[in-house]
């Protein structure tokens, strides 16, 4: 019985929520940004040793395709995103120097973006493990890489003691890709620890 109530609130529900008049999204949409990433998700859908070595690829065809463009204005302007600092550093330390070079052009033409958070997390995590993430990579590299955005992506929220670290590394931009399956939305807090950020929430992954 108790199923049967709560199936026929969450129908009144959305039949209120549709018969609502329609929202005119010209007048409140500015622009659509669509970010290019490959997802990092280590152990689901492969081997890990077989995503570790996909992700480097894709990291070399993001290069490519960024100084493709960069080397030629009269083609469409790409963009890529890395989500996750710990597959570029594993492509940085098998890379030649030559390689590398590109990759630091790329990032420097600010059309490929090397994300803060070395990969997805849960908020379980102890101030050692805190620690270990924030000096994933020597700080002269951290440096090279410039980045300004964190991700956490198919995981629902950001770690606070992550966010406060990485506040105090210069990031100022997070990006949380909500995971239903892992409880559904949430209302999303920053709790006061010093300084401010902006957060991006998306509805879905994928």
């Amino acid at each position: 019985m108790n199923k049967i109530r709560l199936l026929a609130v969450t129908c009144l529900t959305c039949c209120s929520l549709y018969a609502q008049k329609p929202i005119d999204a010209t007048k409140q949409i500015e622009y659509i940004d669509l970010i290019h990433l490959s997802h990092t998700d280590y152990g689901y859908t492969d081997n890990p040793d077989i995503a570790h070595e996909l992700h480097e690829r894709y990291i070399d065809i993001g290069i490519d395709a960024v100084l493709e463009s960069v080397n030629d204005q009269s083609k469409p302007t790409f963009c890529w995103t890395a989500e996750a600092l710990a597959s570029v550093y594993e492509w940085w330390q098998d890379a030649s120097p030559s390689r590398r070079k590109d990759l630091l052009k790329a990032v420097k033409s600010k059309q490929f973006e090397i994300t803060a958070a070395p990969f997805n997390v849960n908020p379980l995590h102890n101030g050692t493990q805190i620690e270990k993430m924030l000096n994933w990579i020597p700080e002269d590299l951290w440096k090279s890489f410039q980045p300004e955005v964190a991700m956490q992506n198919d995981v629902n929220g950001f770690p606070r003691a992550l966010v406060s670290g990485l506040m105090d590394k210069g990031i100022r931009y997070f990006w949380s890709g909500l995971n239903l399956h892992w409880g559904g939305i949430f209302i999303h807090r920053l709790m006061p620890f010093g300084g401010k950020c902006r957060m991006a929430v998306r509805h879905l992954y994928g």
